[in-house]
């Protein structure tokens, strides 16, 4: 099994250990994903750089309340505004593709 990936890390695909069928998912726009909440996000680079550190570490295999974002880094430097889009993308993931993607519930 691999080693946690430090959100520094290089790496070039950061959704991986995903599968294709999660990472369809998680893109895909309207009801049938969470691609909506992904492009706001994406929209502000610290906000896409909080998304792709939860999904590089994890996180959203963790209780939404376990803290994994703060404790792992994800969190360093992100404003307000970036860190609500990034947990509507959160709250998406987990109840719209949580069944695909093997995420906690929210």
């Amino acid at each position: 099994m691999m080693g946690q990936v430090a959100c520094s890390d290089p790496d070039p695909d950061p959704y991986q250990p995903l599968t294709e069928e999660c990472d369809a998912c998680l893109l895909d726009r309207g009801t049938a994903g969470c691609g909506d909440q992904y492009r706001e996000c994406e929209e502000l680079p610290a906000c896409d750089a909080l998304v792709l550190c939860e999904l590089r570490q994890q996180c959203y295999s963790e209780p939404a309340d376990a803290g994994c974002a703060a404790a792992r880094g994800c969190e360093d430097k992100v404003t307000q505004q970036e860190l609500e889009l990034g947990e509507a993308f959160e709250m998406c993931a987990r109840e719209t593709c949580g069944h695909v993607c093997g995420f906690a519930p929210p």
